[in-house]
């Protein structure tokens, strides 16, 4: 899989992927694209097929049917050793991915692993460490890590080979709003900046806000619900509810003053600056409905 064909054209490709477990369907008829260098949320409800998408984008698992194609690669035929080179994955949990007895072994593992020479693999702990702003915890062990430590060691250990594309289960459960705005801040310097494709799964719907370019690709039961970008996602927010999903509260506000005074956004987020000039400028509507 040349490096250079994950850097312009398709990273990812789902044709009609199907996926099946033991005790029956997860994922039919799948199609969808993600462009290189794009940013996509894979969205839904709690079992809905999220982190079984982003399994198969891993190459951990292979398509009951159909066919999904990394950088024009079709997974099936290769090894999951050859996919690792290329991707990245970071789970849900990273305590559970950790194994090694220092940071800077956890970090190093993938890019040492795929063959890299001893003095490229430590540069680039170095400097990936330096990004995340973890240098100084390179001696401790992984397991002594606060949280938000363990999510960064998380994200340095995924991209220190430098991957293509870079994949994170629930990067933000768990997390209060003002830790995933640091966490935004973290994918925004570490991964996109450096043009990698980023494939996020989650159900949080504050992301919607956090990466308001993002493309969306949004699974129920399984199935394709909608695939595009965020601006046309919140224009038909009845989507996000007939797939048991709020709406995030600027546009739920928007959608009632809009019902109420007719004050909406028109398809796209409002500022909270622009809902309140808008309110003002309706006081005598409100007015009357308060004298009513």
């Amino acid at each position: 899989m040349p490096r250079d064909l994950c850097r312009a054209g398709d990273a990812i490709v789902f044709n009609d992927v199907s996926f099946s477990y033991s005790n029956g369907f997860a994922l039919s008829d799948l199609s969808f694209t993600i462009r290189s260098g794009e940013l996509a949320l894979i969205m839904g409800p709690n079992g809905s097929g999220k982190t079984t998408v982003l399994k198969l984008m891993a190459g951990i698992l292979k398509p009951s049917s159909g066919d999904v194609y990394l950088c024009g690669i079709n997974t099936k035929r290769v090894k999951l050793s050859e996919v690792a080179k290329y991707v990245g994955y970071v789970p849900q949990n990273p305590w559970m991915a950790f194994f090694n007895n220092t940071v800077f072994n956890e970090i190093a593992y993938v890019a040492r692993n795929i063959g890299l020479s001893k003095e490229e693999y430590e540069a680039r702990v170095l400097e990936v460490s330096t990004w995340l702003n973890i240098a100084h915890l390179l001696q401790r062990s992984p397991h002594s890590l606060s949280e938000g430590e363990a999510r960064r060691v998380s994200i340095a250990a995924a991209v220190t080979h430098d991957p293509s594309i870079v994949l994170l289960d629930e990067p933000t459960a768990g997390l209060d709003y003002l830790n995933k705005v640091d966490y935004v801040n973290i994918v925004q310097k570490a991964v996109l900046r450096r043009g990698r494709t980023v494939v996020m799964s989650s159900h949080d719907i504050d992301l919607l806000t956090l990466f308001p370019e993002a493309k969306v690709i949004l699974l129920n039961n399984g199935r394709l619900s909608f695939n595009g970008y965020i601006r046309d996602l919140l224009s038909r927010a009845h989507l996000l509810l007939s797939n048991k999903l709020l709406p995030p509260a600027a546009i739920a506000l928007s959608t009632y003053l809009n019902e109420l005074l007719g004050i909406g956004a028109e398809g796209r987020e409002p500022s909270v600056e622009e809902l309140i000039e808008r309110t003002v400028l309706r006081k005598d509507v409100i007015g009357e409905l308060i004298c009513s």
